[in-house]
């Protein structure tokens, strides 16, 4: 196997500040390279970029992509080019819905997300916006994103993981990324779920931004994993006796979430679970899941 694309995925595996879109493009370029050697390194290093972001299920369609094409190349240049078009799509939808009514809106976020970055500037060329970001920690990822929007012209509110919580009652909304839908949840960073829960105590919508290429079948979301980050992120050097633990990524339950705003619309969760079941790929998942050595991708 070509080991340059070998260390290009373990560059994208140690990647935890990027979002899931750019992870996306470069795995995208790898499995090019990798389509264009042949059948047999498409193989070696399909498994390889699956683990190297185990939470992020539009990586794992693209995977299935290649492995179900005749032409991988072909197909994973009709891919990118889709999710271009999704993304286009998705800003629409979103900013369309937020949007609506008069004066100004306030909204929450956390984490880094490219594509809930996209929604709110296009929201803020419609109307006043201010946007309450989570900083991000360990690696403070939400700080860039509020730089992001402050230099796009938005008035933006930074808190702590454990603060943001407070701008919550006087948010319109609560706007969240995803580097995966499932039909019963979605992946995004750690404290998306607790921000959620409490979103729907205080009655605040909670809606979920994501295109349709991170919708993936039942098998595939009983296999991904929730990544975790090097622990000296959180405290180099801990005292004997003490366990350190930094998770990147929780699930979210969609009974805590009013819709998925996609690039085929605004869905509820039946039209999720409907979109998550088309996603299935029988015999483009078989060879995965050989590939992994799974008994089956569902």
């Amino acid at each position: 196997m070509d080991d340059r694309l070998v260390r290009e995925v373990a560059a994208i595996a140690n990647d935890h500040r990027s979002g899931a879109s750019a992870l996306l493009r470069r795995s995208l370029a790898v499995l090019r390279r990798a389509s264009a050697a042949g059948p047999a390194a498409l193989e070696r290093i399909a498994p390889l970029v699956c683990r190297a972001q185990p939470s992020m299920g539009a990586l794992w369609n693209a995977v299935c992509t290649a492995l179900g094409a005749d032409d991988p190349v072909r197909a994973l240049d009709r891919f990118e080019r889709e999710t271009d078009r999704a993304e286009q799509a998705v800003t629409r939808v979103a900013a369309t819905l937020l949007s609506r009514g008069d004066g100004p809106s306030r909204l929450a976020t956390c984490s880094h997300s490219g594509t809930v970055a996209r929604v709110l500037v296009a929201v803020g060329a419609r109307r006043a916006l201010c946007v309450a970001c989570a900083e991000g920690r360990p690696v403070y990822e939400g700080r860039a994103m509020a730089a992001g929007l402050a230099a796009a012209g938005l008035a933006v509110e930074v808190y702590t993981d454990a603060g943001v919580g407070a701008a919550l009652g006087a948010s319109d909304a609560l706007l969240l990324g995803a580097d995966t839908v499932s039909g019963d949840w979605v992946i995004n960073k750690t404290g998306s779920a607790q921000l959620a829960a409490l979103a729907a105590e205080l009655d605040v919508p909670v809606y979920v931004v994501a295109t349709c290429d991170k919708f993936v079948p039942p098998g595939v979301a009983a296999v991904l994993r929730l990544r975790h980050g090097p622990v000296a992120e959180v405290w180099g050097r801990p005292p004997h006796g003490v366990k350190v633990r930094n998770p990147y990524f929780e699930r979210v339950p969609l009974t805590l979430v009013r819709a998925v705003l996609s690039d085929r619309g605004v869905l509820d969760a039946a039209l999720v679970r409907k979109r998550c079941h088309e996603a299935h790929r029988p015999s483009a998942f078989a060879r995965l899941a050989g590939l992994l050595g799974q008994s089956s991708l569902g």
